[in-house]
């Protein structure tokens, strides 16, 4: 069923402004907002110094370009032709080519271009930490060494940023319980619709940009407790070593397990693995199954190099596996989704002495859950205790304590900390 604005066999009416010339019987061309004049026969109205032109009397309109007046303007003339343009029923969407087209384009990723770096900033970061919002690094190799950081190259589609690892210290075979990777976890309500641990359950697609080392790598979608795992592989060919590269992943949606819906856990988490022990080895590839796995088959060896990820979108697949163009995000926006999981404050306080002082603050935008809050001072003076207590999703309260016989100061950082 297709779905028309304005009433069949019309679209939208465009207006088209000219100022005559002497002698000008024939309108056409650029109108006075630089938009060239075209209409439908038939489909147009003209008027003159706001007077209403009668087709076929006082003007034709025959070509779709162009009007022909038969008695010639005067200097300054104004001439106004509004232009209705038809609505082709063959053009109109059905009810699934319009969610092909607009529902299935929405990537659930928290910052998929890797453009907000709220906490280190460009810095490199060693295992566990956030070098991105959205973005940690999964790491756990004893006697390697490696960090993750931002980087500036600009991707086939056109981001700015991505995550670049330097391996420098590699490891010839990781023992069973050890990964080395960049996960992210996503919020249930992100994930709600895609329907997994049910008979509804939908498919999706999983894309990425990646550069490394010739070689194989792997992955996984996973649930919140990883008792449900899908785990997949792909290939850096070997002339193609350090070559941006995209790979996209039709994944069928998983009937069983658990999968939280909520904003208070996580619904599911991607895992990009360069190398990852025996413990997290699934069964076969391409297929839901049970436990915490992350690589299809043996994926051990970790090897020194750069790898680098970017553009990364999980969405509904309504298209038979083909993936709609990656979109780099509004910077501002995506900023402001960002702000829901991690969040800097400046803080000051100030009482008189042998008092304490209450203040509430609230954060830059409502966090995703009650977040922990941590504080780190940049200057004090005469404070005899400092606390935040009463901490929603909204704000909190500091507590500032003086000590005996002198005014008490407090000054510095909050961080608020709301990842899923």
């Amino acid at each position: 069923m297709g779905y028309v604005v304005g009433g069949p066999g019309q679209g939208f009416m465009q207006t088209f402004r000219f100022v005559g010339t002497a002698g000008q019987t024939v309108i056409s061309g650029p109108g006075a907002s630089g938009i060239f004049l075209n209409y439908t026969p038939g489909f147009e109205r003209v008027f003159i110094n706001g007077h209403f032109q009668t087709r076929g009397q006082d003007y034709t309109a025959t070509n779709g370009t162009s009007i022909t007046l038969p008695i010639a303007l005067d200097a300054g003339d104004e001439v106004v032709i509004e232009a209705v343009s038809l609505f082709d029923v063959a053009n109109a969407l059905s009810r699934d080519q319009a969610d092909l087209r607009y529902l299935g384009r929405r990537n659930r990723v928290v910052n998929p271009a890797m453009q907000i770096s709220h906490e280190h900033g460009n810095s490199a970061v060693g295992a566990g930490q956030y070098p991105v919002e959205s973005w940690f690094f999964s790491y756990s190799a004893a006697g390697s060494a490696a960090t993750l950081q931002r980087a500036f190259a600009t991707s086939p589609a056109g981001s700015r940023h991505r995550l670049r690892m330097n391996v420098t210290t590699g490891k010839t075979a990781l023992t069973a319980a050890e990964h080395f990777g960049i996960q992210s976890n996503l919020e249930g309500v992100l994930v709600h619709d895609f329907s997994f641990g049910t008979s509804r359950a939908l498919p999706v697609l999983l894309r990425f940009g990646f550069a490394g080392p010739p070689g194989t790598y792997t992955g996984s979608l996973r649930n919140a407790d990883a008792s449900r795992s899908f785990p997949f592989s792909f290939l850096v060919p070997s002339n193609a070593g350090g070559v941006d590269r995209e790979y996209v992943f039709a994944i069928p949606g998983d009937t069983a397990g658990t999968w939280a819906t909520d904003t208070h856990n996580i619904g599911m988490s991607i895992y990009i693995a360069i190398a990852a022990g025996s413990n997290f080895v699934g069964a076969n590839t391409n297929a839901w199954q049970d436990g915490n796995r992350i690589t299809p088959f043996a994926n051990n060896f970790l090897s020194a190099g750069t790898y680098d990820l970017f553009d990364v979108g999980l969405y509904l697949d309504l298209s038979g596996g083909i993936p709609p163009r990656f979109d780099v995000p509004d910077f501002v926006e995506e900023q402001r989704r960002a702000l829901r999981y991690w969040a800097r404050l400046n803080h000051s306080v100030y009482t008189q002495a042998n008092t304490t002082t209450v203040q509430t603050f609230s954060f830059p935008v409502t966090m995703r859950a009650n977040p922990a809050v941590s504080w780190s001072p940049s200057f004090t003076s005469n404070v005899a205790a400092f606390q935040v207590n009463n901490i929603d999703v909204y704000g909190a309260r500091s507590v500032l304590s003086a000590v005996a016989g002198g005014a008490a100061e407090w000054s510095g950082l909050l961080t608020a900390n709301a990842r899923p």
